[in-house]
């Protein structure tokens, strides 16, 4: 499936954020910043808050295209986790200056968990290990 933050603004976070190669020990906070600088370049993340009808207009214009199904996958997906109690979950503020929050990042990695579950037939590969996965990932419950 189409990935729901374009790559080009994840390019650009990458060199505001430190362009090397992601390592256990920094991939948390440089994945929060990532995302964090993603969503705020579209206007997405205002203030470490979500703007549900830009979001689901940008989905529905420049991520799906004319794809209808796609788009509905996205929205779906995307509404979903607008009512998830772990996207608003609020962080201690830490005054380092390289501290993101992890509002755009779990939305992020709640929106793809769910695109994953419903993968439209087109883009799906239909083999044992994707299909344990997607059994796995049916299984699992979103953290609250």
């Amino acid at each position: 499936m189409p990935p729901l933050v374009d790559e080009a603004l994840l390019h650009g976070c990458r060199e505001i954020h430190g362009g090397e190669e992601l390592k256990r020990g920094v991939i948390h906070e440089k994945g929060n910043c990532f995302m964090e600088c993603a969503m705020n370049a579209t206007g997405t993340l205002v203030n470490g808050v979500l703007d549900q009808t830009k979001i689901l207009q940008l989905i529905s214009i420049s991520r799906a295209g004319s794809n209808y199904e796609l788009a509905q996958v996205f929205r779906s997906a995307s509404v979903a986790c607008f009512q998830s109690a772990s996207i608003h979950r609020i962080l201690p503020n830490n005054n380092n200056v390289k501290h993101c929050g992890s509002t755009a990042a779990n939305f992020i990695g709640c929106v793809n968990m769910e695109i994953f579950k419903i993968c439209l037939d087109d883009y799906w590969t239909n083999t044992h290990s994707c299909n344990a996965l997607r059994n796995y990932v049916h299984s699992c419950s979103v953290p609250t």
